[in-house]
């Protein structure tokens, strides 16, 4: 209020103070008159904090804010998604079936999705039919998207383009990295031992060298499939690369006990 030369100041709960225009400079002059513009959350705003949360590992919080953005917006889908992937990573796969089915039964979808829910359906051994037609759409999509950025990369002559476009072009590699590792087990799970030897050897193909669990992962996979088709040499060697270059213990016990005589 000017002319009483008085701010109300509100606090959470309800209580208010008055705090008096010289008080204020007095309290202001010291931050040197930071200005801060405090605006309502958004969905997309609180999408990105559930985003954070999640990339840390808080899968609890993330939610949180994920379904807060769904009230705020029930439309948008990225944070539906993001609820799935936080329920995979604490293994609550029902949970995440019901998100990615959601999503899916509202939007066409994306192959990030449609390789997310294949997991979820191979994980759960069910709807194996649907799950590998839904990761062979995502990995088609991710191959000609590849090809297509490859092209604009060999063409484009702008430096900073070209290190925008690698970027992107890196993260097309990785989700077909992934796609084509998600392939290899519905595969497995249809009991097709080959072919799902192939789907991993092809993941492997564009897997980073230093991407060491995937890799071992995906020689751990290969040896049980080769056991399958009753080739035991095949799968102590491709167990052997596994226990070489593994780092997670969880994973290593596997394979060691896989070793075992």
């Amino acid at each position: 209020n000017d002319d009483l030369q008085v701010v109300v100041c509100e606090e959470v709960g309800g209580f208010k103070t008055l705090l008096p225009y010289e008080t204020l400079n007095v309290m202001w002059s010291a931050t040197g008159y930071l200005f801060l513009t405090i605006e309502p959350p958004t969905a997309a705003s609180t999408f990105e904090e559930g985003v954070e949360y999640e990339m840390v590992g808080n899968y609890e919080r993330a939610i949180e804010h994920y379904k807060h953005a769904l009230k705020l917006d029930p439309e948008y889908h990225e944070a539906r998604i993001g609820m799935g992937n936080c329920h995979v990573a604490k293994g609550d796969l029902v949970d995440a079936r019901r998100e990615y089915e959601t999503v899916l039964s509202q939007i066409p979808g994306t192959p990030n999705l449609w390789n997310n829910l294949a997991h979820v359906y191979a994980e759960l051994g069910i709807h194996l039919d649907e799950a590998e037609e839904l990761v062979g759409k995502a990995v088609d999509r991710y191959q000609e998207s590849m090809k297509e950025l490859t092209w604009r990369v060999q063409r484009t002559k702008n430096e900073a383009d070209r290190f925008l476009l690698r970027q992107e072009l890196n993260d097309r590699i990785l989700e077909l990295m992934y796609a084509r590792g998600t392939l290899g087990q519905v595969r497995f799970k249809r009991k097709s031992w080959t072919l799902a030897i192939a789907a991993w050897m092809a993941a492997l193909e564009v897997a980073p060298l230093d991407y060491f669990d995937f890799r071992a992962k995906r020689y751990y996979e290969m040896a049980l499939a080769y056991r399958e088709l009753g080739q035991a040499s095949d799968a102590r060697r491709h167990l052997g690369k596994a226990r070489e270059i593994v780092k997670e213990p969880e994973l290593r016990k596997k394979i060691e006990k896989a070793l075992r005589p």
